[in-house]
């Protein structure tokens, strides 16, 4: 497989990309194709997203379990001091540290529909994740006082035998602030382990512990990793987050590879790993974090070494334009859409570029001076790869439907999971449609299918793929997927 790496510095060594173009190894692997792609679960290797409970429970039918290793159902909240004020009802006759849940919360319509799913793929290993951001707050009091963390513990215990879709618990403590708190958060862990060994010998099967985690080095210092870690499975990365509406005197990447030599703090999945692998957490236990959502900013002026990142600007971007929007994130469908396109290439006065000192890809607009930072999926390849050749535990995402399939399939294959190809539906949209072939003639009309997309012709072509030439003013018309 090619691993593109490209050395230049400043503004000339940003180099506009059409990835569409490229081919690893000898196959016909596209990135973008805004579909699920089929692979087999090979490498040995985690591939998990996070599914949110806003989401749409139904939406649980289409998940591709094939194209997954672990799912973390988020969120699940505790009552108690800090909890959040929609659970007051839930909690107001439960007592401290329970589980906020009942029969009207949402998790009892997720949970039947992850059973279903689970039923289909058995090898899918599903937790659900306790706190989040804004849904932490129960933590501290909690974890410090030993009856208090017995209460939560035997309530998860308790959700566990209740809802056998789960293989165990995910905790979200976003973050322990102090070391004391850090310490705290390593008897947490302990305690699970004790309550799920026994768990596992009463039901006779395998429960796990994860955790999600900040990974700069203000985050990781706090928390006692090396007590904590021998009870953890896996250790998911939030590299992520990096930078945002709150850094726009030093703009950056927010989900970079590497850390950007233009920027103030040294950020990247690169340093995060290695700030947990010095509090010695085994390498095959951290998970590295892919963002499918996007951050940006717009007035943006160059920096002093003469680069868009490490620069300042006066505004975020994407801007909101639904209710829920938050101002300056889009997630992947949004920017596949609005700025990236179809074919990766970029619309609207977009260029996709790459910047070989972060090892990242960026969208530019110069009529706003328009920066949008994504994991483009040749970016989450070399995450991906990073963390196989570093012997990792594999790569995560938050989250899921905020990808149109892309993302997910770029962590199967750079990951080494077994990519199955340009499959042929037997039903759907595409049913009878043949193959694109690139020695075919085709004319206005006719239709093939491709990466499970119809395309349709819309003049003469002929050795112009489907994938590459498709757009307002190209060759190819896209008209659904397949499936």
């Amino acid at each position: 497989m090619k691993v593109y790496k490209f050395n230049s510095a400043g503004l000339l060594g940003l180099v506009l990309m059409s990835v569409t173009h490229f081919s690893f190894a000898q196959d016909q692997y596209q990135e973008f194709t805004g579909t699920h792609q089929p692979f087999k679960q090979t490498s040995n290797k985690v591939v998990g997203t996070y599914i949110a409970n806003w989401s749409d429970p139904s939406s649980i039918d289409n998940v591709p379990g094939d194209n997954l290793t672990h799912i973390l159902y988020a969120f699940l909240r505790a009552c108690g001091p800090g909890q959040l004020p929609n659970d007051a009802t839930v909690c107001a006759n439960k007592p401290d540290y329970v589980l906020a849940e009942d029969d009207t919360t949402v998790d009892k319509q997720f949970a039947p529909k992850f059973l279903q799913l689970k039923q289909k793929y058995p090898h899918l290993k599903i937790l659900p994740s306790v706190g989040g951001w804004g849904g932490s707050d129960t933590f501290p009091p909690m974890a410090k006082d030993p009856q208090a963390r017995q209460v939560f513990v035997q309530s998860v215990v308790d959700y566990l035998r209740a809802h056998r879709a789960f293989d165990g618990i995910d905790i979200d403590w976003e973050w322990p602030n102090t070391p004391e708190e850090g310490g705290h958060y390593a008897d947490l862990m302990q305690d699970l382990r004790v309550a799920f060994d026994a768990l596992e010998v009463e039901l006779g099967r395998k429960y796990s512990i994860t955790s999600a985690i900040g990974t700069h080095a203000n985050n990781v210092r706090n928390i006692d990793y090396e007590r904590a870690a021998p009870y953890l499975d896996y250790i998911f990365l939030m590299t992520y987050d990096f930078f945002g509406g709150w850094s726009k005197s030093n703009i950056g990447h927010h989900t970079s590879l590497d850390a950007h030599s233009a920027n103030i703090a040294s950020h990247g999945v690169m340093q995060g790993v290695q700030n947990l692998l010095n509090k010695s957490v085994p390498a095959n236990k951290l998970v590295v974090g892919v963002a499918k959502y996007a951050r940006g900013f717009d007035g943006v002026s160059l920096s002093a070494s003469g680069t868009h990142i490490g620069g300042q600007a006066t505004g975020l971007f994407p801007k909101a334009v639904q209710p829920w929007d938050e101002e300056g994130v889009g997630t992947y469908t949004r920017i596949v859409n609005e700025v990236i396109g179809q074919n990766g290439q970029g619309i609207n006065g977009f260029t996709i570029r790459y910047d070989a000192d972060c090892d990242c890809h960026y969208a530019w607009r110069e009529s706003d001076a328009a920066f949008v930072g994504f994991d483009h999926p040749t970016s989450v390849i070399k995450k991906a790869q990073y963390a196989v050749t570093n012997n990792l535990g594999g790569i995560f995402a938050w989250e899921y439907a905020q990808d149109n399939g892309d993302i997910l399939s770029a962590m199967n294959y750079g990951i080494g999971n077994q990519w199955l190809g340009n499959s042929n539906p037997g039903d759907g949209v595409c049913k009878g449609i043949t193959n694109w072939r690139a020695e075919d003639v085709y004319l206005r009309g006719d239709q093939v299918q491709v990466d499970n997309r119809l395309y349709e012709a819309k003049w003469y072509s002929s050795n112009q793929h489907p994938a590459q030439y498709s757009g307002r003013w190209q060759v190819w018309k896209f008209i659904s997927a397949c499936q």
